[in-house]
């Protein structure tokens, strides 16, 4: 017996479902697998008229390299909008394509580790470039170092599909798919949010992965079907592990 659900353009089917109170991961390959799975365009995500977006995900690195890409959208030239990922030291990275060079920051307080689960929680106010984005690792707030100030402006991704995984993207701007496990991956209109963004961070990395709770401001959620198994996605089929 499976389950199937559909957001905006995108499909899946789980090969088995369990009653266990645990939450989906779903199972990347990493380093220069391109495993992906696209959503597809979702406004709600990608809108102009969003200013602050949020990203909340749970991850479980099996080993570290270069840009573990966590979440990402993808451009109509194969490049991408926006990136969220892991690096090689364990430091969380988040980066936004402009009309001129990329932008890109990374935290230095705390180092995602492997063998273990980390919650990552990354704010970006997108109204201006000269924004950095603000980023906690298990509710703790890091300092933020900037890789490339990017220049121009930070370009549209409304017509851009949203990735998890393998951003596809040009060799230019590739970022290689985490090695590991995603569980309760979830993006916030943070215009909408009556909390702050640091009572948010607190309370989803207090409340763990959990599949109800936190809603406020909430508008995508994924990787939250309750069952003990795991799940593999190769761009072609989805199957437990």
């Amino acid at each position: 017996a499976g389950e199937a659900g559909v957001i905006v353009n995108f499909s899946w089917v789980l090969k088995e479902h369990r009653t266990a109170s645990a939450n989906l991961a779903i199972d990347f390959a990493g380093y220069n697998s391109f495993e992906y799975m696209s959503f597809g365009i979702i406004p709600a995500i990608t809108a102009d008229t969003i200013t602050k977006k949020i990203y909340s995900a749970w991850v479980y690195c099996d080993s570290l390299a270069q840009y573990g890409n966590i979440c990402s959208t993808k451009g109509p030239l194969i490049v991408p909008g926006s990136s969220l990922g892991i690096d090689s030291s364990g430091y969380v990275y988040y980066d936004t394509k402009t009309s001129g060079t990329i932008a890109e920051w990374h935290g230095t307080t705390t180092a995602v580790t492997t063998g273990a689960w980390f919650h990552i929680y990354v704010s970006h106010d997108k109204s201006s470039l000269a924004n950095v984005p603000v980023i906690y690792i298990n509710g703790v707030l890091q300092s933020i170092t900037t890789d490339s100030a990017g220049t121009g402006t930070i370009q549209s991704e409304s017509d851009r599909p949203f990735i998890v995984g393998n951003s596809l993207s040009s060799s230019t701007f590739n970022r290689n798919t985490i090695n590991g496990k995603i569980t309760d991956l979830r993006f916030y209109n943070g215009d909408n949010i009556t909390n702050t963004v640091a009572a948010l961070a607190s309370t989803l990395y207090a409340a763990g992965s959990n599949a109800s709770g936190n809603t406020d401001g909430l508008v995508f959620q994924a990787f939250v079907v309750m069952g003990t198994g795991r799940a593999r996605y190769d761009g072609l089929t989805l199957t437990e592990d």
